[in-house]
């Protein structure tokens, strides 16, 4: 197996998901998906926070190796409970505060990715 960056492996699922979904119109973006209860825009503004969510993931410092994996990183996330519940109806009123599908950013493109990880800035005066 070829190892691969992280930057390169989102950049590389984020063109995927480009490719898929760029120049749906607002009737697409509100069809149903195969994720109970959740609409196109809905699992894209849902995947969009993710995205935003690495990015910033992948820019901050820690301290020590990594203690979970891309598998392992899933077990503590609910499956089918009422923490689930709640978040698939705050994603759905998310997206619906926008006057149109199109333009809750679930029918943009994911943030393009840069040659190198960014770097965490050092603030002014330190």
């Amino acid at each position: 197996m070829t190892e691969i960056r992280p930057d390169e492996a989102l950049a590389q699922a984020y063109d995927g998901i480009t490719a898929l979904v760029d120049g749906l119109d607002d009737a697409r973006l509100q069809r149903a998906t195969r994720c109970q209860g959740w609409l196109v825009a809905d699992l894209l503004l849902h995947v969009l926070g993710d995205a935003q969510r690495a990015l910033v993931a992948l820019a901050s410092p820690v301290d020590g190796p990594a203690d979970v994996d891309d598998v392992s990183y899933w077990r503590g996330f609910p499956s089918g409970d009422d923490q689930a519940a709640r978040h698939a109806w705050w994603v759905r009123r998310s997206a619906s505060a926008f006057d149109r599908p199109a333009s809750s950013g679930s029918g943009k493109r994911p943030p393009r990715r840069r040659s190198a990880p960014p770097r965490r800035q050092t603030p002014r005066g330190t």
